[in-house]
């Protein structure tokens, strides 16, 4: 086995690192921490990185290669194993430091053990990449049939979305009769735009609505609230107040207080359920009613039942999922399920700008038929956003307009 070890700022640098170096077969054998440019205590932290594949050394001699043919197997430590090997390594130090002042050692095992999951999230997107691009190098299909089935693998659409929806393309242009190389991406990209269900939920009506906006945190939903809000006050006219439940943040606060003084609506800080219904009281003549909330990983399930007492505290609202467009696809089905403690009437995709793909978006709007309301393109308020549509929803999988 040819090994090499590399050095890197972040998890990620190190896994692109390894993959352009020693190819996309390339194992992890092991990871560290360590100080570059100094000593133990004043240098550069870097992760260390010691990776190893099959391939032979091109740079290795002759001689070495035929003493290679019986070598000694190198025994491989999986990161699973590993992981469960520092936590009980981390458990019986904490016995030794009961009596310390400091916990050095912890710490950095607490350091190791959390890129160790970093890792394994990043080892997983990598191999579903892989699986996908292997998809779609496969002839499923003939000719530029299998390339618009390619391009959908390329793009993130599961293989077995993307199968079904070549098979209903091939039919519709057979009985037709119409060539592929001619109206193949057309019709596929008419079947997309049948298949994405979308949503206009804060579009105007007559009774007054009151949407709530949820999500975990670092998806953007202050700013995705105040973007809604301008929308509404600039583009249809309506009047607005804003609610925040998100106590936790005082940042957060003060970032949607500025937010309502440029736009001219009021602001309400609820710190129960019931200063909420008072505020909702308060404001019975305003057209809209956006209530802005703490941002939540999808594992605390304290922090979701708190926000569902907030859905049920007889205040009849929708609620929104906000989504970052950037999660991996096993996180974005997580999230979901995690939220749909409450009935979610829509999903808003954000950060669409950052992201690479929108396959994974697509996957997880097939698997709960969850509607999509809008997506947000950047940071600017009120400009970076827009109504999601099926067709901008097509071109995102099939890049029809960067043709």
């Amino acid at each position: 086995m040819q090994t090499r070890t590399f050095q890197a700022k972040t998890v990620n640098e190190a896994i692109q690192l390894v993959k352009r170096e020693m190819g996309p077969d390339a194992v992890i054998l092991s990871i560290r921490t360590v100080r570059a440019n100094g000593g133990r205590l004043t240098g550069t932290k870097m992760l260390e990185v010691t990776a190893g594949t099959q391939q032979p050394d091109k740079a290795a001699p002759a001689e070495a290669k035929v003493e290679a043919k019986t070598p000694q197997r190198e025994k491989k430590v999986g990161i699973d194993d590993l992981y469960r090997e520092l936590n009980s390594i981390k458990q019986r130090l904490h016995v030794i430091e009961d009596n310390l002042e400091d916990h050095p050692v912890s710490e950095r095992l607490d350091n190791m053990l959390s890129d160790f999951g970093e890792i394994q999230r990043a080892v997983g997107s990598i191999l579903v990449e892989q699986d996908r691009k292997a998809a779609a190098e496969e002839m499923l299909f003939e000719g530029d049939l299998n390339e618009l089935y390619r391009r959908l693998c390329l793009s993130g659409v599961a293989e077995e979305f993307a199968r079904e929806l070549m098979r209903q393309t091939d039919e519709r242009l057979a009985q037709r009769n119409l060539s592929p190389s001619m109206y193949g991406m057309e019709y596929l990209a008419g079947l997309l735009m049948e298949q994405v269900n979308i949503n206009t939920p804060f579009q105007p009506s007559r009774e007054q609505s009151i949407h709530m906006l949820v999500g975990p945190t670092g998806v953007g939903k202050t700013t995705t609230v105040a973007k809604l809000a301008a929308q509404q006050v600039f583009e249809f006219n309506r009047s607005v107040a804003l609610l925040t439940v998100d106590t936790f943040r005082i940042g957060a606060i003060d970032q949607l207080r500025t937010y309502a003084r440029i736009l001219d609506v009021p602001l309400e800080v609820c710190m129960n359920n019931a200063e909420m219904v008072d505020a909702v009281r308060r404001h019975v003549d305003k057209d809209v009613l956006f209530v802005d909330t703490a941002g939540s990983s999808q594992k605390d399930a304290g922090m979701i039942g708190e926000l569902a007492k907030v859905y049920n505290s007889g205040v009849p609202m929708d609620v929104h999922l906000i989504l970052s467009a950037t999660t991996t696809e096993g996180d974005l089905v997580d999230i979901t399920d995690r939220y749909s403690v409450m009935p979610l009437n829509s999903m808003i995709v954000s950060k669409l700008d950052e992201a690479n793909s929108f396959g994974s978006v697509f996957n997880l709007m097939k698997q709960t038929d969850l509607p999509c309301s809008y997506f947000t393109v950047g940071q600017n308020v009120p400009d970076d956003i827009e109504q999601a549509t099926p067709e901008r929803v097509a071109d995102l999988l099939l890049s029809i307009s960067a043709q």
